[in-house]
């Protein structure tokens, strides 16, 4: 009887801890898969808080949030899915960068940026073409590019921050 029981303790500390030999610690969110999957290359950081977010980065240098990718809020081109029919294009400002860190849109096509970082941001155009207000944590600003071309910004609080838009 003692040897059943033993024996029934080992079958359920088996079970407990998992016999497939598959560490799921190790297993991938499946953002984090779909970027991979298509070929581009997952990059985990981690902010001075120490919370951690995937970006998806494409071979031609824009990044993208993960899970944004992954609900096709934006793609490889910057451009998101429905091309010439969506005017607007979404920048996130967080964790003192801008995401995605280019922008690549139409001409008639409007960039709104919104801080979602606790810290205050105001976005100006190198060329000072267009430049917001003070943006507290929530607040947004957008501007409507009418040419082509390809527009460097900054965050003239936080100078480190850079981005791009390029204008089709």
């Amino acid at each position: 009887m003692r040897k059943l029981l033993i024996f029934g303790i080992l079958i359920l500390a088996v079970l407990a801890l998992g016999c497939t030999g598959q560490n799921n610690s190790q297993l991938a969110n499946p953002a984090s898969a779909y970027c991979e999957q298509q070929g581009y290359t997952l990059e985990i950081r981690t902010d001075a808080n120490g919370g951690q977010a995937g970006y998806c980065i494409f071979d031609n240098g824009a990044e993208c949030e993960e899970w944004a990718y992954y609900r096709e809020e934006c793609s490889p081109s910057g451009i998101k899915p429905g091309g010439a029919n969506s005017s607007m294009f979404d920048v996130s400002i967080k964790d003192f960068a801008f995401n995605p860190g280019t922008a690549t849109i139409r001409t008639g096509n409007t960039v709104v940026w919104t801080n979602d970082d606790s810290a205050p941001h105001k976005i100006i155009a190198d060329d000072n073409s267009f430049e917001s207000v003070s943006l507290s944590s929530g607040d947004s600003f957008s501007y409507t590019f009418s040419e082509a071309g390809t527009y460097s910004y900054h965050c003239s609080i936080h100078p480190s921050m850079k981005g791009t838009v390029e204008v089709q």
